[in-house]
């Protein structure tokens, strides 16, 4: 007699299906938020570049007329100025400060 065989359910372990789903997933999550970092660093630094050449033409500005403020204010400008146009008189000269 032909013996009988047993047809067996296969019982898989659940957890290593589900290990390596996770895994997978989240590998893909580690990629995806990697790229996505690394873009968005460098979009900052372009932007934080544009700023520091901004920053650096405005103190430029700032000291040129920072320059021309003195001047222009300095004592002897002021008094031939006065003397070529306007009478002068040294009593009425007053230099202003920048109030630091």
């Amino acid at each position: 007699m032909a013996s009988k065989k047993k047809a067996r359910k296969f019982r898989g372990n659940f957890l290593l299906p589900f290990t390596v789903y996770v895994f997978l997933c989240s590998a893909l999550l580690y990629l995806c938020s990697t790229l996505f970092l690394k873009s968005y660093n460098n979009t900052l630094s372009t932007k934080k570049q544009t700023v520091e050449t901004q920053v650096i033409a405005v103190k430029q500005q700032n000291d040129e007329a920072s320059k021309e403020v003195n001047e222009l204010s300095s004592q002897n400008r002021v008094a031939s100025v006065a003397q070529s146009s306007l009478s002068y008189q040294a009593q009425n000269i007053v230099t202003v400060t920048d109030g630091n």
